[in-house]
């Protein structure tokens, strides 16, 4: 049976060209060395990723290499015996994700260790391939060969990991997280009974995340045990402890804008929850930058502005401020407009207007003539200084909505 299997993988395959036979049988002749390269793999990974350092030196490493060995080993039968038929051997790489969930870990050094077992694996396999007369053309197609198993490894730890996330067990994480963010505060007994029976440590300050799906099928979010999460509900949202390193994956959610609440002790997580949701929705009505992530804290001038129910008292600071430009046409409104906001943030300063607006700096001055005609004391009256910036700010964002509604 072994003659067999032997005579199959060394007789040539009709039309093949003679790299590929060179390197079938190549491969023939790495199997027996696919431990040793698995264990270069695992001691790489446990020496350059700090994660590993520890969990790869016990049993676990000894688990792990053996994975990797059975998955070099089915590698190189594909290349010995086209056709061979293959058993689910990413669910190993699939429980790695759900591990790393239950750790606590993102998948970010997962990954690293991925590249890095691929990077060695090419190595050895590029010096073996050179020295046996192998083309560089043959090579480079055996190295895209390789990134792209290294993704799938990738994205079978991906989806292990959303599986994690998305069990049934995960009902206790969602009744903390309904807890958090109710309209009345948890008991804190309550609280606490609830975060031990999620194993989440309660942390002293969080923030809350709003999520908006921007596509017809969003990719799927993998974030570590520390952060609370509800991607189902009408209105998804995160809620992240303070300087949780999970944060720093929010700048790249392909499918999803992101609105960001402030830092708040936890107790007050809603109301950052509810500064993210209101900063989505002044995205979507064009009074923010519509932008993949969106921090509150750089916009909260608008917040404050706009923020629901607010919009009254917005109304009648516009109209009792700017009411002094009625009396002007449309077209000259809107310079004098834009002039007035760029005047008041350069305390008059005509050279730093001019470069604002692009205009010569007599333009300017003649505009600054007809403002001070215009709105007279009120230019100089710190507290309407004051009222006046916020208005035309507001009128400015209005318009820009409007036009980019």
């Amino acid at each position: 049976m072994r003659q067999d299997h032997a005579a199959r993988t060394r007789a040539p395959i009709p039309g093949e060209r003679a790299d590929d036979q060179r390197w079938r049988m190549l491969a023939q002749r790495l199997r027996p060395h696919a431990g040793a390269v698995a264990r270069s793999i695992v001691e790489g990974v446990r020496q350059a990723v700090p994660a590993y350092t520890r969990p790869l030196g016990g049993l676990f490493g000894e688990v792990l290499t053996g994975a990797v060995e059975a998955m070099l080993r089915r590698s190189l039968d594909e290349i010995t015996t086209p056709g061979t038929p293959r058993d689910d051997s990413l669910k190993v790489f699939r429980d790695l994700g759900k591990a790393e969930f239950a750790a606590g870990r993102s998948l970010d050094s997962l990954h690293a260790a991925y590249r890095l077992g691929g990077q060695i694996v090419w190595r050895q396999l590029s010096a073996f391939a050179r020295h046996h007369g192998v083309s560089p053309g043959a090579l480079a197609r055996y190295s895209e060969a390789i990134s792209t198993h290294v993704a799938r490894l990738s994205e079978a730890s991906a989806e292990g990991y959303a599986a994690a996330q998305a069990k049934p067990d995960n009902r206790v994480r969602g009744e903390l997280l309904a807890l958090l963010l109710a309209e009345s505060p948890a008991e804190p007994r309550a609280l606490a009974e609830a975060a031990r029976t999620a194993r989440w440590a309660l942390p002293g300050a969080a923030l809350a995340v709003a999520l908006r799906c921007t596509t017809g099928e969003p990719s799927p979010i993998a974030f570590p045990a520390t952060v609370l999460a509800d991607f189902h509900g009408e209105q998804p949202c995160l809620v992240v402890p303070a300087d949780d390193p999970a944060l720093a994956t929010l700048a790249a959610l392909p499918g999803w804008q992101v609105a960001t609440g402030p830092v708040v002790p936890l107790a007050d997580v809603r109301e950052s929850l509810r500064l993210a949701r209101c900063a989505l929705d002044l995205a979507q009505r064009g009074l923010l930058p519509d932008e993949p992530v969106l921090d509150c804290g750089d916009h909260v001038l608008a917040l404050m502005l706009f923020a629901p129910g607010n919009e009254p008292v917005v109304a009648e600071l516009i109209e009792s401020r700017l009411a002094p430009l009625d009396s002007v046409t449309g077209a000259e409104r809107g310079r004098l407009l834009v002039t007035l906001r760029e005047w008041l943030a350069a305390r008059g300063k005509t050279a730093e207007i001019a470069a604002g607006l692009d205009v010569h700096p007599q333009t300017v001055r003649a505009r600054v003539r007809r403002l001070t005609e215009l709105f007279g004391d009120d230019l100089t009256d710190p507290r309407c200084r004051f009222e006046l910036e916020i208005a035309v700010r507001a009128k400015i964002a209005l318009l820009a909505g409007v036009s980019g509604a």
